[in-house]
C-alpha cells in the first residue's frame, strides 16, 4: 500500500491530541486554550477559546451540523460549542 502525503504542517509548541473532522474543517486542540479550526490545506482559519487549562478527553460531534460536545473530566464539565459561531 502506498500512502501519498498531500499536505503537512509543523505546529511548534502544540501537542496535538484531539483531531476531529466536521463538515469542511479539521479541529485540533490549541495548547489547552481551546480548539483551532484548520482547512484541508492545514491552514489555521479560526480559534475557538475555552476556559483556561481545559483538558479535552473526548469530542462528540453532531452528525450533520456544527455542534460539538467536549468532555473534560478534570474540570468536571461538558461544553457544547457551535463551531460556526464559536459560542458555548
Amino acid at each position: 500500500m502506498n500512502i501519498k502525503i498531500l499536505h503537512s504542517k509543523h505546529y511548534a509548541h502544540n501537542d496535538i491530541y484531539i483531531l476531529e473532522i466536521q463538515n469542511d474543517k479539521i479541529l485540533i486542540n490549541d495548547n489547552c486554550e481551546g480548539l483551532a479550526q484548520l482547512n484541508f490545506h492545514l491552514d489555521r482559519e479560526t480559534k475557538i477559546p475555552l476556559h483556561s487549562e481545559t483538558i479535552i478527553y473526548s469530542v462528540y460531534k453532531e452528525f450533520q451540523g456544527s455542534k460539538l460536545l467536549i468532555y473534560s473530566p478534570d474540570q468536571e464539565e461538558m461544553i457544547i460549542i457551535n463551531t460556526n459561531t464559536g459560542e458555548n
